[in-house]
């Protein structure tokens, strides 16, 4: 049974026929367009940081990152995508009980975690230097210190999302913090460019700061006004078995994503090999910004037609949102395929050796960006293990394919192996969310079929 008819009993038929809720779709492509200006100030960033700080220095920002990045998704525990469908089917039901209760929950639990996995971080980085007797890395120690007020201005995000203020939850956290980011560090180096190794992490921690107090200063102002009087009704352990399939989901592709470049590490350490494919990843794969900003919009609004029952406007949404995304996926792979050897050319002629693995990497990431919302809905309707499943394969299969193919192709190898597992797990993703759609919707007749024959 359903994730949504454990929360309340089955739909009756009448709600069926509920009138279809229209939304604006151009706000998909404004978020869209943010994402993509996002993008260059973070590139813009990171090019002031290679160019001014040492080769260690840079190294330890890039190691402490990619720490809290990953660290995050554990931190949130999956709540922030579990709010971008509770909190909207809350409202819908006027149960502000819950809503209050969600929050509140979802905020002590993203709060205690970050904390507690911040200084398990901390305490074993200062661990394993003291025992390899290296320095002490100090920025190190003040990035990987920021989790905390990154994890729940993550969270803040899509719950703000959820209320409807995509543009704006978009805007402070794709637009606002890298421009904080991005102008604190060049103002920090100007003035102190001998402490340029404690800067950097330390404008990390202030841009975000200040993003997540604007984001909850919204927040509060966003939410309806009857939660704040409402008494919180609190189900912690039903709702962390719901979120936390949403967390390992995105570990997994996490990693499925990373595992090409740890299997060319090992076949070819020394090799260039391995920087021309990381290069050939990042640029091929930079559409699936496409996937995370249209999922902020769609999924609040496919929430409310699966709760409604409304399989009219749920199946127009999808076929919008797959309509337009597919005309702006295509035209990035036809774009990569005449130019991205002059792309990859701009980083130094050694990567444009990377452009027939570029070109395989972004088809592959084309097919999951345009079928995206598959194992969020999924884990809506309450189908986490055959989204889990399916992820866990097509994880083991890019592992498998990549040692094996890697070896033999080198980058396109790996290349080929991410690209056809993340292609055949989207797709069937999408065939399972079909299914599971279809039942859904065909509930309520079958419910009405029942009374009347009772």
């Amino acid at each position: 049974m359903s994730f949504i008819n454990e929360l309340q009993p089955i739909v009756r038929p009448e709600t069926a026929a509920h009138p279809p809720h229209q939304i604006d779709h151009r706000t998909s492509l404004v978020l869209c367009l943010l994402a993509l200006l996002s993008y260059l100030i973070q590139f813009a960033t990171n090019v002031l940081l290679a160019r001014n700080l040492s080769q260690i220095d840079f190294e330890d920002y890039n190691l402490a990152m990619a720490i809290v990045l990953t660290m995050s998704t554990v931190a949130t525990l999956g709540f922030e995508k579990l709010a971008l469908y509770l909190l909207p089917v809350f409202r819908e039901r006027k149960d502000w009980n819950r809503s209050r209760g969600f929050l509140r929950s979802a905020r002590r639990s993203v709060i205690t975690v970050s904390v507690a996995l911040t200084l398990i971080m901390i305490l074993s980085i200062e661990t394993i230097l003291s025992w390899l007797h290296e320095d002490e890395h100090f920025g190190m120690v003040l990035l990987i210190g920021s989790l905390p007020v990154l994890s729940y201005g993550i969270f803040l995000v899509d719950a703000l999302t959820a209320y409807g203020r995509q543009i704006l939850a978009t805007f402070l956290y794709r637009i606002v913090m890298p421009s904080l980011l991005l102008a604190l560090t060049l103002t920090w180096i100007q003035w102190h460019p001998s402490h340029s190794s404690l800067l950097a992490p330390l404008a990390f921690f202030v841009a975000w700061a200040i993003t997540t107090g604007l984001l909850s200063r919204y927040f509060r102002k966003s939410r309806p006004t009857e939660v704040l009087t409402a008494s919180p009704h609190t189900e912690w352990s039903k709702w962390l078995s719901r979120a936390w399939p949403f967390s390992f989901y995105s570990l997994m592709l996490t990693a499925q994503g990373q595992s090409g470049v740890l299997a060319l590490t090992l076949l070819y350490h020394t090799d260039p090999v391995v920087s021309e494919y990381a290069m050939a990843f990042n640029v091929g794969t930079f559409i699936l910004l496409i996937a995370t900003a249209t999922n902020r919009f769609y999924l609040p609004a496919l929430a409310v037609h699966l709760e409604r029952h409304d399989a009219r406007s749920f199946h127009h949404d999808i076929r919008m949102r797959r309509l337009w995304v597919a005309i702006l996926v295509v035209t990035f792979v036809v774009a990569i395929n005449f130019s991205g050897d002059v792309i990859l050319g701009l980083f130094g002629v050694d990567f444009v050796r990377g452009y027939p693995a570029l070109v395989v990497i972004s088809t592959g990431t084309a097919v999951a960006v345009i079928f995206a919302p598959a194992p969020y809905v999924l884990q809506f309707l309450g189908y986490d293990r055959h989204v889990l499943y399916i992820s866990l394969l097509a994880l083991l299969a890019t592992i498998a394919g990549s040692i094996y193919f890697g070896s033999q192709y080198g980058s396109l190898g790996v290349a080929s192996s991410f690209a056809a597992s993340l292609t055949a797990q989207f797709f069937l993703l999408k065939l399972v969310m079909h299914s599971a759609v279809h039942r859904h919707f065909a509930e309520p007749m079958k419910e009405a079929n029942r009374s009347e024959s009772d």
